[in-house]
């Protein structure tokens, strides 16, 4: 194994310092660390960087909590920069508060997790395909995957742990690369990043009091009782907004239904251990709430975007030519056609491959492999 070197980046120096010295590489390793099991709206709290030479690797500890220079981490410069192959594990998080914090999309982009699925990967985590692949057992304890990323000074036991999501990424890539040109996948494998990349990542909705009806029973209570929870729901945001704490950390969404299911009956139904000024904060809220008559609400949870479904003939079929071709492959059926997919092309129901390339989302290699199946499961149905 290579030697390699931490180095934590704090301020303006380092960083274009650091630039200086990547941008000579063709290949960067990349991992983020956020504080959302304990902020009311999560953040980058650590970059990881790797780069690596004949000799050696080079870690990167990019600190936005300590940052010292502009307002914002110029991040810009790594994720906007096209000529590096940026190398991700599981980045559908990361580019979600790449997005939100620095208003890009990273360009030139793998992901190893995509790569695992399209291989069939059984586990598709970092760790197991580490040990499958290369043969490094890494024992990441569940009590520093929730650790405070906000807190500072990071220990030492989270500097290595933060440092092994990416000291290995590089190598990990040439094995699935590997991989992937023997089963004649990477084909599949490019062009599912290129189009991964382009996607603009899912913002979260802003959280309103409505959202208090997607918890598990709430269709089942009253009308009053269910203005309860609203206000419960909406009371807690705003304690926890102001906080700046992670809801679930103040009380549970389940403990909020059992208070709304019981408050009518008996007002002390909040937790024993909760505090005294929060606990009046809920039960003026809710008095407020009664006081105001205003009319009670109607259960009626946010909808969910949903894609339209196709004919059920046509969606059964497909599934079925599916799930013996996942099973040839040994692929996840949802990973060689995904129900979304499956189900526009029920919609389209092309007649001819020229009609199928044009379906909605489908990509090339699935036409390649899947095209005459399909067509033929079609004609048949």
């Amino acid at each position: 194994m290579k030697d390699f070197s931490i180095v934590f980046v704090k301020e303006s120096k380092q960083f274009f310092e650091m630039l200086d010295f990547i941008e000579v590489f063709q290949e960067i390793s990349i991992d983020m660390e956020a504080d959302g099991f304990y902020a009311y709206k999560a953040k980058p709290c650590l970059w990881q960087l790797c780069v690596e030479d004949e000799s050696k690797k080079y870690v990167f500890l990019v600190d936005p909590v300590l940052w010292r220079g502009e307002e914002l981490l110029p991040m810009q410069h790594i994720f906007g920069n096209d000529q590096i192959l940026k190398i991700f594990h599981g980045s559908e998080y990361d580019f979600q508060m790449i997005y939100e914090t620095y208003n890009i999309i990273p360009k030139n982009v793998e992901d190893t997790k995509i790569a695992a699925d399209l291989l069939g990967c059984p586990s598709p985590g970092l760790d197991t395909l580490l040990n499958d692949f290369l043969d490094i057992k890494v024992n990441k304890s569940k009590r520093l995957q929730r650790a405070n990323w906000a807190k500072r000074p990071l220990t030492e036991e989270l500097v290595d742990y933060a440092a092994l999501d990416v000291l290995h990424l590089k190598e990990l890539r040439e094995k699935l690369i590997n991989e992937l040109k023997e089963k004649d996948r990477l084909k599949w494998y490019l062009e599912e990043c290129f189009i991964y990349q382009n996607l603009k990542p899912v913002i979260q909705d802003e959280i309103t009091k409505e959202h208090s009806h997607k918890i598990k029973g709430a269709k089942k209570l009253s009308k009053s009782q269910l203005a309860i929870l609203e206000t419960l729901f909406e009371t807690r945001e705003s304690i926890c907004s102001k906080k700046n704490l992670a809801s679930f950390r103040l009380i549970g969404n389940q403990q909020l239904l059992d208070i709304a299911k019981n408050y009518e009956g008996y007002r002390d139904v909040f937790p024993k251990r909760m505090d005294f000024k929060i606990k009046k904060k809920f039960i003026k809220s809710i008095d407020s709430m009664k006081s105001s008559k205003k009319p009670l609400p109607v259960f009626s949870p946010p909808k969910k975007k949903k894609y339209k479904k196709g004919p059920d003939h046509l969606t059964k079929a497909i599934r079925e030519m599916r799930l013996k071709k996942s099973e040839n492959l040994n692929i996840l059926p949802g990973v060689l056609l995904p129900a979304r997919i499956l189900n526009a092309i029920a919609l389209c129901n092309p007649k001819n491959i020229n009609e199928l390339k044009n379906v909605t989302g489908i990509r090339k290699w699935q036409v390649e492999l899947l095209g005459e199946n399909i067509l033929n499961v079609i004609d048949k149905v």
